[in-house]
């Protein structure tokens, strides 16, 4: 039998957050709350800081949800719009 899930312990680090559109064309943008996932309204590729200190590019992503844990969006490697972070 499979050992059951789990979530990860509640730090206090995270609170709750609504929605913030991103707009990256002025340059890079960090968010203050880690964000949990994304609404992509046009396809592109996407750089990101994600929660755990890495960095990588999700390359054509199609418009839709999709769950990241990003802390930074980059403008030079990303090109998808119409972001929102949730």
């Amino acid at each position: 039998m499979a050992a059951p899930l789990s979530r990860a312990p509640n730090t206090g680090k995270m609170t709750p957050r609504g929605v913030v559109a991103i707009d990256y064309s002025g340059g890079d943008q960090s968010v203050n709350v880690p964000a949990f996932g994304v609404y992509i309204g046009t396809s592109g590729h996407l750089k990101v800081d994600m929660l755990d200190g890495s960095t990588g590019t999700f390359s054509n992503l199609p418009v839709g949800e999709w769950s990241m844990a990003i802390t930074k969006i980059y403008q030079t490697g990303s090109t998808a719009a119409g972001l929102i972070l949730y």
